[in-house]
Order: C-alpha cells, then structure tokens, then sequence
C-alpha cells in the first residue's frame, strides 16, 4: 500500500487578520481552525502521517488546541521556519517513509475529501499535482504602459492541498534555495522542471487570511453542519 506523508502549514503570524493570536487559532463556533483543518485531513486520508508545522512559540498552544479533541494522536508538531518554504522543508525532515507527499495551508479548514482524493489520484498519475478554479472576477494585467483584460479561462486560482511524488518535492527543496517567487510548492517543483497537473478545485476551499475571509468561513461552515 502506498504511504502518504501531509505537511501542514500552520506558522504563520497571521498579521493581516489583525487579531492578538495568529488566525490558525481562531475558532469557527468555537473550534480553532486548525483543528478543523487537521480532522479534515485526518478524514480524507486516514492512513496519512499527518505533520503540523507551527511557530515555536506557540507549539503548546497547537498541541492543546489538538488534544482536546483528541487529534494530537494523529499528528507530529514541528517548529516552523521564517518563511513558507523554510516551513515546509523543516516539515520534510521530519516525513517518513512515504511513497506521496501533500503539503496544506493550516488555514483551508474546509478541503472535501472527494476533491483531497481527486488531486492524490492526479498525483499518482503525473508526479504533481494541485486543485484550481477559475476566477469570478474580471482580470486585468499590469504593466508599464497601463493594464490589458486577462481572459479569466485563460487563468486559474490555486489552492491546497498540493500532492507530489515524495522523491520529486523532496528534490525540488534539495535543488532550490529560497527564492521570493516561491509562493507554494508546486512553483518550486516547477523550479526543478516539473509539470504541475491542475485537478478542479472548489469555492468553498477558501484560505482564511483577514476579516472578510473569516465571516465567510463561519458562513461555510454552518453550512457544513
């Protein structure tokens, strides 16, 4: 049976939500979102090796918030880096052996385990792959002369979990520094010549990032109940 190791991403400080606890820690009815998030994961793959890479200073409050509803069983706790990327390679240290590697913003409490095991099925198929919607929005682009319309089928706004072959995101940290551009896994894979296959995403899969994003969460998930 193929073994698959989840890093979670969770050591952010979230600034923008302008709150005294960083948003991981925020509760949705009265659960923290990153429990949320880890039950979601623990749900859809439940053989998964689960790690949640926070901020070191608050490792105790992750393993309280987890243990009260008894999901610190199923997780490793790593202290985060001071970017995204030193996170996620502090997370891969700590992987096991495993055949398949996801990586997941803490924040995107509502991922559906139909669509974590549509991307882990793209996965399996093409090395790497992650989930992706198209835009409601009109786009335009910028450049020095003004801005030019952007068709929205032309782009696609992307979202976690992420999955890959271990070897290939393993190699891809191992080959790549630290580079500004890198704003997820999938762009430092590509770094190392990766093809990303996009799976469709879904709406309700939103990254919980200020106030406006929160009162949607809490919208989503009542709905959920």
């Amino acid at each position: 049976m193929e073994k698959i190791a989840v890093i979670i991403t969770a050591a952010g400080s979230g600034s923008r939500m302008g709150e005294p606890i960083p948003k991981q820690f925020l509760t949705l009815d009265g659960k923290p979102i990153l429990a949320i998030t880890v039950e979601r994961i623990a749900d859809a793959l439940p053989e998964a090796q689960i790690i949640v890479v926070v901020r070191s200073d608050y490792l105790g409050t992750a393993r309280q918030s987890l243990a009260f509803y008894d999901l610190d069983k199923r997780v490793l706790l790593c202290p985060g880096g001071e970017t995204r990327y030193d996170s996620v390679k502090r997370g891969l240290e700590m992987c096991g052996e495993c055949d398949f590697i996801a990586v997941h913003d803490g924040v995107r409490p509502f991922a559906d385990k139909s669509m974590i095991n549509r991307v882990l099925k793209a996965a399996k198929e093409f090395g790497a792959a992650e989930p992706a919607v198209e835009p409601l929005d009109s786009l335009r682009g910028i450049d020095k002369n003004g801005s030019v319309p952007i068709p929205r089928s032309a782009t696609r706004a992307i979202q976690t979990p992420q999955i890959f072959r271990a070897n290939i995101l393993k190699r891809a940290y191992s080959e790549n520094e630290y580079h500004p551009e890198f704003t997820d896994d999938a762009t430092v894979a590509e770094a190392s010549g990766v093809a990303i296959h996009l799976v469709e995403g879904e709406r309700s899969n939103i990254k919980i990032t200020d106030k406006i994003d929160l009162a949607a969460a809490v919208a989503i998930n009542r709905l959920n109940k």
